[in-house]
């Protein structure tokens, strides 16, 4: 059996052995950016601020917590902590009145 060669496209198991190479990595970035300045002009926009619009858009639209999200769970984590830490103080008071 001859090894699959690690760059293949398409699924692990077709027949395919084209490779990603160089050439076709520059043609799709020259594709994005021909669009990204079609998509500009039309909008009348600069071209920094597309591309600067674009930058990160994988990031965010991977991960799963927003910043927002974090602060929630924070928040929500400490009012959790501060009724249990009320209740047992509570308890305490009440133990405490009792063999006074």
């Amino acid at each position: 059996p001859t090894p699959t060669p690690i760059l293949a496209m398409g699924r692990k198991n077709s027949k395919s052995t084209s490779k990603w190479t160089a050439d076709n990595h520059e043609a799709q970035l020259s594709k994005r950016l021909t669009s990204l300045t079609k998509n500009a002009k039309k909008r009348g926009q600069d071209l920094s601020a597309a591309l600067s619009k674009t930058q990160g858009y994988k990031r965010t639209a991977l991960s799963h917590d927003t910043t927002d999200k974090i602060r929630h769970r924070k928040l929500l984590l400490s009012i959790q902590q501060l009724t249990r830490q009320t209740s047992n103080l509570k308890e305490r008071l009440e133990n405490w009145d009792d063999v006074a």
